[in-house]
């Protein structure tokens, strides 16, 4: 599997370098927004803790993983809203880590509407490791690879975002980094770097009747000098309770990347469990297994607001 290792590590190189990969994807945007929208804190008026995990390309040695743990809560009557979290995200010789924080204010906030302006700091760590057994160089000299066993490159970051709600409705478009840092060593003719992300984001909750809920969802992803994509859903929710559907992303190739199924169980008014399954559909399909995900999310409840009332199409969003 050597050259698969040699393969994805040069893949990702040249996709930063040149075409910008997409950053962190995940098929669970639309439970997880804190990580591509700064305004998104505090969102759900209610504390909340989530944890994500994901395998990217199962029995593609050297496939993305990515581990996420976050935090949000609202205060001063749901107007302003704070949010920190976790990422680690290995792919082949790599070993990035990240710390954000966010704040958000609620410029306009009535019962049926709120929009939220958002800001974000970061903090990130790159690390590969070129004493990996399964690493090799292809052309001895590349400028690109230290003679020390490993690299480490830190950087900040800031971005900010805006997220609008109106009834059943909401949509939001963000930058999480604005700033260009550069990844590589500096060695090379050309330097790797990080350029800003541009997501946008739109879905409700729609009544169909009185125990069936429609939850549409979309997440569109641009970058510069890569394949403008992105993440559509469709899913029914019964009774609150228990949501169940599918996603197709596109971009990635002419006839997309992947078809997607997506499961979300509210088990209690605190507790959330969503699974979630990318069946491959590009010129990879042949290498791998598809990609798994598993997300865990706890709302802490507040005396005031009891929690228990789950009308709120907030609370679904």
């Amino acid at each position: 599997m050597n050259k698969i290792y040699l393969f994805l590590f040069l893949f990702l190189a040249k996709a930063i370098d040149v075409q910008a990969q997409q950053e962190h994807q995940y098929t669970q945007f639309m439970y997880n927004k804190l990580v591509f929208n700064p305004a998104f804190a505090g969102a759900r008026e209610v504390s909340s803790i989530s944890a994500l995990y994901r395998q990217q390309w199962i029995g593609f040695d050297g496939a993305p993983t990515s581990q996420f743990i976050g935090f949000d809560m609202p205060a001063l009557k749901n107007r302003l809203g704070f949010g920190l979290n976790f990422h680690r995200y290995q792919v082949g010789i790599n070993d990035n880590y990240s710390f954000n924080m966010s704040y958000s204010y609620s410029i306009i906030r009535t019962e049926t509407v709120n929009l939220k302006m958002g800001l974000g700091g970061s903090f990130r760590s790159y690390k590969f490791n070129f004493s990996d057994p399964n690493f090799f160089v292809r052309q001895a000299g590349d400028p690109s690879v230290l003679a020390s066993n490993e690299q480490t490159k830190m950087n900040g970051n800031i971005g900010g975002g805006l997220y609008f709600t109106i009834k059943e409705f909401y949509i939001g478009v963000s930058a999480p980094n604005l700033y260009r840092n550069q990844i590589g060593n500096g060695a090379a003719a050309v330097t790797a770097e990080n350029k800003p992300h541009i997501y946008v984001m739109t879905g409700g909750v729609f009544p169909l009747s009185s125990s069936v809920d429609f939850k549409p969802a979309v997440m569109l992803k641009y970058v510069e000098n890569a394949p403008f994509s992105g993440d559509a859903s469709l899913s029914l929710m019964f009774n609150k309770k228990f949501s169940i559907g599918g996603a197709y992303r596109f971009g990635q190739s002419t006839i997309g990347d992947s078809f997607d199924a997506l499961l979300f169980i509210q088990a209690s008014p605190k507790f959330g469990l969503g699974l979630a399954y990318d069946y491959n559909i590009s010129q990879l399909s042949d290498y791998n297994k598809g990609s798994i995900e598993a997300l865990l999310r706890y709302d802490l409840t507040s005396p005031q607001t009891k929690r228990g009332d789950l009308t709120n199409p907030r609370f679904f969003f």
